[in-house]
């Protein structure tokens, strides 16, 4: 590992360079030294043939961090993002906007589901994010966006399988019945 990292700061020769900065890198990742994982893989220029591995493994560095700002500081600040750390994004956003859920941040937590929908790749995240859209506009009384966005959950769960019991299809039915009971609207209910 020290041997690419030295090799990684010589400028005599570009791509050994290149090649040196990936490899400990990747030995900084394997060895689980994901901060110095992170600052090495981020220098990977996309010009080098080992940019998209780079990627992949940034974005498997941040999906195991339990430090979801950090993680979404570093992914906003990343240009051209591959399909990865795209959906990598949207996980991370997601998991950001349940944990400020949680410490009942609503707003900020409402915030993060829509950045999540910003690259829906994931269509397991993609369906949780509306599940809460939808918990937030029945607990702020917006039965209308409620509805609404419990309705895109129900289409997008159809192709989900194994979604959490707190927020299953079950569980959005029976919110549901609650927002048309809330408008008056008893048929439906």
């Amino acid at each position: 590992k020290n041997a690419f990292k030295a090799a990684s700061a010589l400028q005599f020769d570009k791509e050994i360079q290149s090649e040196s900065l990936f490899n400990y890198a990747k030995l900084s990742y394997e060895l689980k030294d994901d901060r110095e994982a992170i600052r090495a893989l981020r220098q990977v220029p996309s010009t080098s043939s080992n940019y998209r591995e780079a990627q992949e493994i940034l974005s498997k560095l941040f999906l195991n961090t339990r430090n979801y700002a950090e993680a979404l500081k570093i992914l906003e600040g990343i240009p051209n993002k591959s399909i990865e750390l795209k959906e990598a994004y949207q996980k991370v956003s997601y998991a950001k906007g349940v944990e400020l859920y949680n410490d009942g941040k609503i707003p900020d937590a409402k915030l993060l589901f829509l950045k999540s929908l910003k690259s829906p790749i994931d269509s397991k995240t993609k369906a949780l994010c509306y599940y809460w859209l939808g918990e937030i506009d029945h607990n702020m009384k917006n039965y209308d966006g409620s509805i609404s966005n419990y309705n895109k959950f129900l289409s997008v769960a159809k192709t989900v399988s194994s979604l959490p019991d707190e927020s299953s299809v079950y569980t959005a039915n029976y919110a549901q019945g609650y927002n048309y009971l809330k408008k008056q609207d008893y048929a439906t209910a």
